[in-house]
């Protein structure tokens, strides 16, 4: 990142790998190896919440993520989503789409039919066709 001097990190979700649980080392090396080093970097990093991300399946709400980088007076950073957003990138809009689930099917479904964007990026789930042989 430094050499091609990259100033910003879209992270399309799933920083985790397992939504029920995360060890100390792991935690450790999320916040010392990613998160802390992009800061020193000074980039703007922007994170979609994928469904390893998140406890329960069928909502957003409780993530990894934002219990691990929520500050005491509330603030989150780096950028996370974990609901659709309209993001402006020096004048380009991208919708950004976390993990579709239950509880956010229609707020998605509304984001992405009214969305001014040309753009989407998300975290989504690809249903109907064979992924692997077998």
């Amino acid at each position: 990142m430094e050499e091609h001097n990259i100033k910003t990190l879209i992270h399309l979700g799933d920083v985790v790998d397992r939504r029920k649980f995360i060890n100390f080392k792991i935690l450790n090396d999320l916040r010392t190896n990613f998160i802390e080093r992009l800061w020193k970097m000074g980039v703007d990093t922007h994170i979609i919440i994928g469904n390893h991300d998140t406890f329960h399946k069928n909502t957003n709400e409780l993530n990894s993520l934002q219990e691990i980088f929520t500050t005491h007076d509330g603030k989150v950073e780096p950028w996370m989503y974990a609901s659709p957003k309209e993001v402006d990138f020096d004048g380009l809009g991208i919708l950004m789409m976390p993990w579709i689930c239950e509880e956010n099917y229609g707020e998605c479904l509304k984001a992405i039919k009214n969305t001014q964007c040309q753009i989407l990026m998300g975290h989504l789930e690809v249903k109907g066709f064979e992924q692997h042989i077998g």
